[in-house]
């Protein structure tokens, strides 16, 4: 098995074979060999090769490397952090792209979101309207049940505020009366327009 933190410190004093491994082994798309040969920039070069060590960590991070436990020193401490940051980061973007109103979704999103708020809500308005006969109705279920029904309908008017964008419309635009289920087939814009990039 490859040494590749040995080949680092080989490279790091000056072994030239050494470099020529770890850069191939790099080269080759090997993540843990990305993350040394970053750390040798790093390190070995200074700030003067702070170009070279950000390609490579960012490859390394791209493909998935966590450094091992162990002895880590201070710049791997920082990728550590740096890598649970991105993961946090991204867990908000994907909780923004739920509830927020700004950028846009394509048309198969919006079918997909429309349907899964077409069965849910069914869903919860027949819970509601059974429970709604009793004689003695759950009160604390009931008013459950409403909070979930008006979520989905938050979601759902978000994500067609963002389809009406995706055609270069504001979203007031989804109140004109069957202006929503236009949306469905309406096609978006091509690549960007003024609420942001053409949706993947």
């Amino acid at each position: 098995m490859i040494n590749y933190e040995q080949l680092m410190q080989q490279a790091s004093q000056g072994n030239k074979n050494a470099f020529k491994d770890l850069y191939s082994y790099a080269g080759s798309g090997n993540a843990e060999a990305q993350y040394y040969l970053a750390l040798y920039y790093k390190e070995t070069k200074g700030s003067g090769a702070d170009s070279d060590y950000a390609y490579w960590m960012k490859k390394a991070k791209d493909n998935s490397y966590v450094p091992q436990s162990g002895s880590i020193t201070i710049v791997e401490e920082e990728y550590r952090q740096e890598s649970v940051s991105e993961s946090e980061e991204g867990n908000k973007i994907d909780l923004w792209f739920l509830i927020g109103f700004e950028g846009r979704v394509g048309r198969s999103l919006y079918i997909f979101v429309t349907a899964i708020y077409i069965l849910l809500g069914f869903a919860v308005s027949s819970a509601s309207n059974e429970m709604s006969r009793d004689d003695n109705p759950n009160s604390f279920v009931l008013l459950i049940l409403s909070i979930l029904g008006l979520t989905l309908w938050y979601i759902w008017i978000a994500q067609a505020v963002k389809r009406s964008h995706d055609i270069g419309h504001s979203g007031w635009w989804i109140w004109i009366p069957f202006y929503i289920v236009w949306l469905l087939f309406a096609r978006g814009d091509e690549g960007e327009n003024e609420y942001g990039n053409e949706p993947a």
